[in-house]
């Protein structure tokens, strides 16, 4: 089946760096879940998920122990929640320019400053153009930064002939 993206997600993201912990919460009634915390070194290295809904419609809802990779196999979400975080952003773009094949045909452009929708501020983008390779399907990725703390405020990945794959917003 093509790749459809799904309705944007509103989700109250806690990080820490160190030991490593991800907290997601929804607070929209009409998500399936709660809440997700993953604690590196705690229940196994397992992902919790506290569900706002039953998995089946005659199942309740309950809290559940997974594996960080399966919201990825279901596809439920790009990444693993182990790989959470602005600096992991900036190290999955930064990965091609490290192939010199793919940077040689990479193109990075600076497109000016635009309001970045839906958080409406100020933001410098960029896009990088280049070709689909062995560890990433995305041709293209717009990445905006924030104009007043130049921190990492959104990004689009694309998939090749433009299709739009994901896209990532980061607010307060």
């Amino acid at each position: 089946l093509p790749p459809q993206l799904g309705p944007m997600e509103e989700i109250q993201a806690s990080f820490r760096k160190n030991p490593f912990a991800v907290r997601f919460v929804w607070d929209s009634e009409d998500m399936p879940y709660y809440e997700s915390v993953y604690a590196q070194g705690e229940n196994n290295n397992l992902l919790i998920v506290r569900e706002r809904k039953g998995a089946f419609p005659f199942v309740p809802p309950m809290v559940r122990k997974m594996d960080t990779m399966f919201p990825v196999k279901i596809g439920k979400s790009k990444n693993p929640i182990t790989d959470f975080g602005l600096a992991r952003l900036l190290q999955r773009t930064l990965l091609p320019f490290e192939d010199p094949e793919v940077v040689k045909v990479m193109t990075i452009k600076y497109e000016g400053l635009v309001t970045l929708d839906p958080i409406n501020r100020p933001s410098y983008y960029l896009r990088i153009d280049r070709p689909k390779t062995k560890t990433t399907n995305y041709t293209r990725q717009d990445l905006y930064f924030d104009a007043d703390t130049l921190m990492p405020d959104g990004t689009d990945l694309y998939l090749p002939n433009d299709v739009l794959d994901a896209r990532y917003r980061y607010t307060n």
